[in-house]
């Protein structure tokens, strides 16, 4: 099944993004040992966006291949992958909390990857069910 290790595919382009200095979170509020320094953003200490993300994708990789291993008499492999698009979502809307972003919506309430986050959850529930 080509789904199992998109997680591992995603963390590797997360990782890309850390060594690059890109995707930068935001300022942080309390003193963390784990903040960083990006070199476009002198003097403030931020979230180390990349890091999250890479760990949120290798934990969606480890759980979408329990899940296929459990459910592989019970579930098809668009099944498997709809699972995977769920739970990305959850994640991603919980990991974009600490992303600069880019464009917000709702009066400033959601960042863009929110917003498609909602959509992709609802849209993969639905062609789950």
């Amino acid at each position: 099944m080509v789904i199992l290790p998109i997680g591992g595919a995603l963390a590797l382009g997360r990782y890309g993004n850390w060594l690059n200095g890109e995707l930068p979170g935001r300022v942080a509020q309390m003193d963390l040992p784990w903040l960083v320094e990006y070199s476009q953003y002198p003097g403030e200490l931020r979230h180390p966006y990349a890091i999250y993300a890479i760990i949120k994708d290798l934990y969606l990789m480890l759980l979408i291949n329990i899940f296929a291993w459990i459910g592989k008499e019970k579930l098809v492999s668009g099944q498997i992958a709809l699972l995977f698009a769920m739970e990305y979502a959850v994640f991603r809307f919980f990991v974009e909390m600490v992303r600069e972003p880019e464009i917000m919506y709702f009066s400033g309430i959601l960042t863009q990857g929110q917003v498609l986050s909602i959509l992709l959850f609802v849209v993969s529930f639905f062609l789950f069910i």
